[in-house]
């Protein structure tokens, strides 16, 4: 753990840019994932929650 601690810290710059690069190409790859969700359709009405 050590080692990590200190490779992160020599190359803090480096994990900054590659962190903020992993975040932009992740928004830009889930951008539209909202439109290709469903709503609904969680509730199975032989549920005993559901006939309540």
């Amino acid at each position: 753990m050590r080692q990590l601690g200190e490779f992160l810290v020599r190359r803090r710059v480096i994990v900054i840019v590659a962190s903020v690069v992993l975040f932009l190409v992740a928004g830009v790859y889930g951008a539209d994932v909202a439109d290709q969700l469903s709503s609904g359709g969680f509730d199975n009405e032989n549920f005993e929650s559901s006939r309540a």
